[in-house]
Order: C-alpha cells, then sequence, then structure tokens
C-alpha cells in the first residue's frame, strides 16, 4: 500500500521485461507450484515466449535476468527435489549467455555450502540465500553502462551481505 501511495508503479515480469534508462531486465515465471506463469497464461516452455522476448528488447535483454527457481543444475540450489530448479531455465541460460541470473526458492543451500555465486560459461549465476534465524541476506549490484539507451554494460559489481564478498562481471582480464 505505501508503495502505491508514493505514486510508484509496480511491474511484474512475469515472462516480461523492464526497461529503466540503459537496464533491462526480464522476468521469468515461478512454475513450481503452477501449472503455467503465475500472473499470465505463459506456457511452461520458454521456447515459446523468451526467443521473441529477447528479440523485442535486443542485446540489453542479456544484462540481468530475475527467476524464482534456480536454473537445474546449480550449485547454488539442491541437486535434488523441489528446490532443485528448472532445467528449461539452465538449457535458456545456456542458448541466450545473460551476463547475471539472479534467483532464490532454496533459502539454505548457498548457506550450506558457503557460496553465493557461481560462473557457468558467460554467465554469473547469485543466490545469497536466507537463514530462518538472520541476518538478512542480499545482493548490491552496480552497473557501468556506456550509454543512456537500452545497452549491454560494460562491466558490474556484484556484492554479497552481510558478508560484504564482491564478485566483478565479467572478470577483469589479467595481462600476459
Amino acid at each position: 500500500a505505501h508503495w502505491i501511495e508514493a505514486g510508484r508503479g509496480i511491474h511484474l515480469l512475469d515472462g516480461k521485461a523492464f526497461t529503466f534508462g540503459p537496464l533491462v531486465i526480464l522476468g521469468f515465471p515461478c512454475l513450481m507450484c503452477q501449472g503455467d506463469g503465475l500472473f499470465d497464461d505463459l506456457p511452461r516452455n520458454p521456447d515459446q515466449w523468451l526467443p521473441q522476448l529477447v528479440r523485442r528488447q535486443g542485446p540489453a535483454s542479456r544484462t540481468l535476468w530475475l527467476m524464482h527457481e534456480p536454473p537445474n543444475p546449480s550449485p547454488l540450489a539442491a541437486s535434488t527435489g523441489p528446490g532443485s530448479g528448472n532445467v528449461k531455465w539452465r538449457l535458456a541460460i545456456e542458448r541466450f549467455m545473460p551476463w547475471l541470473v539472479i534467483f532464490g526458492h532454496d533459502h539454505l543451500t548457498p548457506i550450506r555450502r558457503n557460496r553465493w555465486n557461481h560462473r557457468q560459461g558467460g554467465t554469473l549465476q547469485v543466490n545469497v540465500g536466507q537463514p530462518d534465524e538472520g541476518p538478512l541476506h542480499y545482493a548490491v549490484i552496480e552497473m557501468d553502462f556506456p550509454d543512456t539507451q537500452p545497452c549491454l554494460p560494460h562491466k558490474m559489481v556484484i556484492t554479497a551481505y552481510p558478508s560484504r564478498q564482491n564478485v566483478q562481471w565479467p572478470q577483469p582480464t589479467t595481462p600476459a
């Protein structure tokens, strides 16, 4: 209610994109408990909606993808069971190679494994987890864009809290 009273819009990213200046965020539907998308009748198979969404948004669509359920497999999620995620999300990542994918659903595996990020080819996956007893776990993403129009960033720095560990993406290259 406070969000709406402040005059801010709500953007449901259930198989949709949101553009803010140069940043384009793609949101994936949550399919864990529903037959299809949570808010829309979005097909379960991302091949039926994702290629068109990426094409409409252009290269900037590869900047940031938000998912509730993890791609399967991922070392940031359970190996088996409902928390293990969605194989089709992993295949979409391999196909389109977004720069950054943030997901959740499995709150404890990243904490048990003491690992909050994972590189899969040209993609950085992040799940900071959340213990039941706190403190709050979250990530801050800083992006440097070359333009004010939708585009891929030059670089990103993702910092996980409360550990204050960070990772730069893409990885800085070291001279030979």
